[in-house]
């Protein structure tokens, strides 16, 4: 089975308008009249449907997620050039790197398959095969020697053992409450898994150290979830905000009782969501907004005009220039991404990137953003010194 990607049909089709440098405003787009715009560097031309991207060892790779396509890109991290090409499975999907830092680990959505790359020499150390119907989503133990990988065609979460990059095998298959229609998102807390389960309107903790699964009833069509934390009477609390995309709303999740603690209304469509401290942000699709939810007070505290369709957000890491602590927002139908001051919780900036805007990845000094644009088969390349 192939899947087709919610997110995919998302980022496809025309733009509506692309943002010129003098920040003129995109119909159909709420205003953001303070918003700085930003240019990128070089817009790089991969193979086709760049998907998944990360970064490790001074180049970026990134995921040709075309059905006809089994390459990964490898790409320059300074300059954006491509350097090279591996050879991977089919419709390779997501990319995550090692703890360590020196291998990536590529989900193939057609193979079933998950890839081994050694990050020194760009080759391929290892293949695990017949992981399950459609693997996308990749979380790591702590010491790079577990794996778990969302299925989107399967009811179950794929373990693999690790502990032998050049042999890594499928150790078992967690089972999850159903199969899903569209991405599977996997989320990796401390001692936890989380899997939503979209045709389920559920989601599963998976217990690192026992495999044993807790189902919890969520909204309509869960899509993604993550957590904020906060110290409270001394003592650090979690909270997993689920995104209902067809209900409209979040579900609080408490994680010591791993309870429903409330449900809030926010924008139309929630899709992903990433946690910054006790605030998680979520995008809303059908609104152009992200919502900011603080997971202490359980409440929503604002509501952000973005771009167009925005799906992907992300917490870049410390450095470059703006705003210390920063989310990044792509706009599948805009030509840019939107910088979120996450200290003031505002609207800072705006980025250029091209058609399709699917996923990010940054250095680990912050100096470089990565931006895959699905639809126009490039990486943007942006110097974060220029905020």
């Amino acid at each position: 089975m192939t899947s087709f990607n919610l997110s995919r049909l998302v980022g496809a089709g025309a733009i509506a308008a692309v943002l010129a440098a003098c920040q003129q405003p995109v119909p159909n787009q709420p205003s953001m009249p303070t918003a700085k715009f930003v240019s990128a560097l070089v817009h790089t031309a991969v193979r086709s449907m760049p998907h998944g991207i990360t970064y490790a060892n001074g180049k970026v790779y990134v995921c040709n997620n075309d059905p006809n396509q089994n390459v990964v890109s490898v790409l320059n991290a300074q300059t954006g050039a491509k350097q090279t090409e591996v050879t991977v499975g089919q419709s390779p999907t997501y990319a995550l790197t090692s703890n360590s830092g020196n291998l990536v680990f590529v989900t193939n959505d057609a193979s079933n398959s998950l890839t081994v790359i050694d990050a020194t020499s760009d080759t391929v150390k290892g293949t695990a095969n017949a992981l399950g119907d459609n693997p996308f989503k990749i979380i790591l133990s702590p010491d790079d020697r577990t794996a778990y990988v969302s299925l989107t065609g399967d009811a179950g979460v794929a373990k693999v053992n690790l502990s032998n990059p050049s042999s890594p095998v499928l150790a078992k298959t967690i089972a999850v409450d159903t199969a899903a229609d569209d991405d599977r998102s996997i989320t990796g807390l401390d001692t936890t898994v989380a899997q939503v389960n979209p045709k389920g309107n559920t989601l599963t903790l998976i217990d690192r150290a026992t495999d044993a699964t807790t189902s919890i009833t969520v909204g309509l069509k869960p899509l993604s979830c993550a957590a904020g934390s906060f110290v409270s009477n001394g003592a650090t609390k979690s909270v997993l905000v689920v995104c209902n995309s067809t209900s409209n709303n979040v579900s609080l999740i408490d994680m010591t009782t791993r309870t429903v603690v409330k449900t809030l209304d926010v924008g139309s469509t929630p899709t992903d969501s990433v946690g910054l401290a006790q605030y998680v942000y979520v995008t809303n699709n059908g609104s152009n907004t992200v919502s900011v939810i603080d997971t202490q007070a359980q409440a929503v505290v604002a509501t952000l005009p973005v771009g167009q369709r925005p799906f992907h957000v992300f917490a870049a890491p410390r450095g470059g220039g703006g705003p210390a602590s920063q989310v990044w927002v792509g706009n599948d139908k805009s030509t840019f991404a939107t910088v979120i001051d996450a200290t003031a919780n505002t609207v800072y900036a705006t980025v250029e990137n091209q058609k399709g805007h699917h996923k990010m990845a940054f250095t680990p000094d912050g100096t470089r953003a990565f931006i895959t644009n699905l639809d126009s088969g490039t990486v943007s390349v942006v110097d974060r010194t220029r905020l």
